[in-house]
């Protein structure tokens, strides 16, 4: 037993050193190590640790560790939930959805995993599944948080914007750091318009749109100047600090914003690929950034980029952010009558972000009747979501003299 515990000392030496864990994860040497007496649960922690450590990087050969991890310990739940992760930023879809199926089966308390499953299903509009499964996991474990997010996620998914932001309002309150919590929560605060709330508590990049939405543009500046897009999901960051910006006309500072951090928008296609994520994330707002510049090539480029990674869903995707990016790109298309069906199935389908109708993007149809049709159906909408909240109809700022009287 002495080499297996000096092989956990150099696991443990190697979480801290890259190089040495590569060394070890050689085949010639884990072979080496197997015969040298070294037990297959050592080994899996090799392939655990590194695929976590270069998940973020090198997704295909974290994908290769941790299937092999899964191999030797196949009811390790932590290690099917952050495979299952990978597989779906992979859009491997099918695939993290039966490793979390299989995970949530044999550990219904495993809270990680049921709460992926539940977005998994939500994701592709299979809300009678997603329910079915939150029913199962409550008569196992109570109304926990867990459960209570999972209730919030659907309703968030649905239209119920008033329901989620109830039920994830009191999952924030009890776990305030969890960016899970904080997203759902703060997309269901963006179909009710309660920005004044969503600037205290949202994620950085849905602050920076609250607080453009409630004209406070030195607050969205300074979260932006303090703020390293790195360190976020970039895909839908991105999205959402270019809506914000090309609302207020910045269009060529979100272009500047982008090159000073990624140097280029090949860089950015490169490390941070939108088709991550359930919709185009920032490849709409990026593309009518450019193109307000002149630069019909990049803007092409992104546009072209937007078409591949929605004809490469296959059917994936099926949810109101989707209908929103096809929209978009629709519209950056000059295909104006499918802008219209896919903003109508939008709503229809859940959509209850009345500024998606201020995207600029959309500028084209605003004279059309039928486009002030569906923003009229919306709002009515979330008004009916701000009454059930006990709060007043939805009306948009028009002057710096309406913004509320808070100060951040």
């Amino acid at each position: 037993m002495a080499q297996d515990k000096t092989f956990e000392v150099q696991v443990k030496l190697s979480m801290q050193d890259q190089v040495a864990l590569d060394s070890l994860l050689d085949r010639p040497e884990i072979a080496i190590l197997k015969t040298m007496g070294a037990t297959n649960s050592s080994i899996r922690k090799i392939f655990v640790i590194k695929g976590f450590l270069i998940g973020d990087y090198d997704r295909e050969a974290a994908i290769e560790l941790l299937e092999q991890a899964r191999k030797l310990n196949p009811t390790d739940s932590n290690v099917g939930n952050w495979l299952s992760r990978l597989y779906g930023f992979e859009g491997r879809v099918a695939d993290a959805r039966a490793v979390m199926e299989e995970t949530v089966l044999r550990d219904p308390t495993y809270g990680p995993a049921f709460n992926n499953l539940i977005q998994n299903y939500v994701r592709t509009s299979e809300h009678d599944k997603a329910e079915a499964l939150a029913a199962r996991v409550r008569q196992i474990v109570g109304t926990n948080d867990d459960v209570t997010q999972a209730s919030g996620i659907i309703a968030a998914m649905r239209g119920e914007s008033a329901a989620a932001a109830k039920s994830l309002g009191r999952v924030y309150a009890s776990n305030p750091n969890s960016t899970s919590t904080k997203l759902w929560y703060s997309l269901s605060l963006l179909g009710i318009a309660d920005y004044e709330t969503l600037a205290e508590v949202g994620l950085p990049s849905l602050q920076v749109l609250a607080y453009s939405s409630l004209d406070f543009w030195e607050s969205a500046e300074s979260i932006l100047d303090r703020t390293d897009v790195d360190s976020l999901f970039v895909p839908r960051a991105l999205g959402e600090i270019g809506l914000a910006m090309n609302r207020r006309g910045q269009s060529e500072a979100l272009i500047r914003f982008v090159e000073d951090r990624f140097l280029s928008v090949a860089n950015l296609l490169d490390a941070h690929p939108a088709s991550q994520g359930w919709d185009t994330g920032y490849l709409g707002p990026l593309a009518w950034a450019y193109r307000q510049r002149g630069d019909e090539a990049t803007a092409a480029m992104l546009i072209e980029a937007m078409a591949t990674d929605l004809a490469n869903d296959f059917d994936m995707e099926n949810n109101w952010a989707r209908s929103v990016s096809v929209a978009q790109h629709a519209a950056l298309s000059g295909d104006d009558e499918g802008a219209l069906a896919e903003l109508r199935r939008a709503i229809d389908s859940g959509l209850r972000a009345i500024l998606i109708f201020d995207d600029p993007i959309f500028s084209g149809l605003a004279e059309r009747p039928e486009y002030q049709a569906l923003r009229a159906k919306l709002v009515a909408l979330v008004d009916q979501q701000r009454a059930a909240m006990g709060m007043a109809p939805y009306r948009p700022l028009h002057s710096s003299e309406e913004r509320p009287t808070f100060v951040n």
